[in-house]
């Protein structure tokens, strides 16, 4: 699969040896994602950063379960903003929600296991049909992840603010699920993590920035 290039490459995206460590906790404020041991693994987070999506794709998956979340999120992410295709996109997608599905299994504490899970198919539901995706159950599914992923960092700024917008809207009500906007804004109930939250509270610093996603 030939990769889109990233669009905006500055030097400042890159972190070389220590400097990755030491901008970890800014880089990473918005998903509390733990700094890896393995230094295969964070290179593949050194390529994610440096908008080298594939790259980190292929490092991740190469380091096994422990460079997952990385893979996973770089392939999300990429998915979503830069691939034309929209079937390399959903393939793209499904991929990383079956790989989460696999720490599920094997790592339930992983709370980025639970939310990439819901953001892969969140992306990949607003890319079917409404039929589809009704069929699918993923309206359950996503809501279920979430839930999890914010049982198990609560205080995590991006599970918490997008909880939301980034997934297809979900109603519980008839049981019915219906597809939204990711962009149209919405509230979300206040609670005792999102209270901790303002709108000066930085979730990211790397290539999305100059893209303005927040993830």
């Amino acid at each position: 699969m030939a990769w889109n290039k990233f669009p905006y490459p500055e030097k400042a995206y890159a972190y070389p040896g220590a400097a990755l460590q030491k901008s970890w906790e800014r880089l990473h404020r918005g998903d509390c994602e733990p700094f890896p041991e393995d230094a295969k693994v964070q290179d593949a987070w050194r390529s994610y950063h440096a908008g080298d999506f594939g790259k980190a794709v292929e490092s991740g998956l190469a380091c096994g379960l422990a460079g997952y979340n990385a893979a996973n999120k770089a392939a999300a992410i990429y998915a979503n903003y830069l691939e034309s295709d929209d079937e390399h996109k959903c393939r793209l997608l499904l991929e990383v929600a079956r790989r989460c599905e696999e720490q599920q299994g094997k790592t339930p504490t992983d709370a980025n296991a639970w939310y990439l899970h819901a953001y892969a198919l969140g992306r990949y539901s607003q890319s079917i049909s409404v039929v589809k995706a009704l069929a699918q159950g993923l309206g359950g599914k996503i809501k279920h992840s979430l839930t999890q992923a914010l049982e198990l960092e609560p205080g995590t700024p991006t599970q918490v603010s997008l909880s939301a917008p980034i997934t297809p809207r979900c109603s519980t009500r008839s049981g019915r699920w219906s597809a939204g906007s990711p962009t149209e804004p919405r509230r979300v109930p206040a609670t005792n993590s999102s209270k901790r939250l303002s709108s000066s509270t930085p979730i990211l610093r790397s290539p999305a920035s100059s893209m303005r996603m927040l993830w």
